[in-house]
């Protein structure tokens, strides 16, 4: 029998990547977990799909970029594919709960934030400036 390599949180961010839709649901139908961070930094595998698909879009609109040398028509029609492709995944991936690892630090309260007495930065430009 062929052995399968293990499932694994680096096997779906690699699927993702690629773009490969049908492997991205296998491994998860088959229990790999959608939220598992896949660096030191926390990120997910939703945080790969948004940067590989704005990654793609700048590099087709740019005008060094590959793509750049088709015509209008089939630059449109490759954006198209591109862009459907990456809304299936991400539909996918929500679906199976998917989050990004944005997390929102709130400023400090103003009873916690640091005494600053005297005048502003602004406050000395101005009168400098006068």
């Amino acid at each position: 029998p062929i052995e399968e390599p293990p499932l694994t949180t680096a096997r779906l961010e690699d699927a993702v990547r690629g773009g490969d839709v049908a492997e991205v649901r296998r491994l998860l139908d088959r229990g790999v977990c959608v939220n598992s961070p896949i660096d030191d930094d926390g990120h997910t595998v939703l945080d790969v799909l948004m940067v590989e698909h704005a990654t793609t879009l700048q590099g087709a609109l740019s005008p060094k970029g590959f793509e750049r040398r088709c015509d209008a028509d089939a630059l449109t029609d490759l954006l198209e594919r591109q862009h459907s492709t990456a809304q299936e995944m991400f539909r996918l991936l929500r679906k199976r709960g998917a989050t990004v690892s944005y997390s929102y630090d709130p400023p400090p309260r103003p009873s916690e934030a640091p005494d600053v007495s005297g005048p502003s930065a602004s406050q000395q430009t101005w009168k400098s400036g006068s």
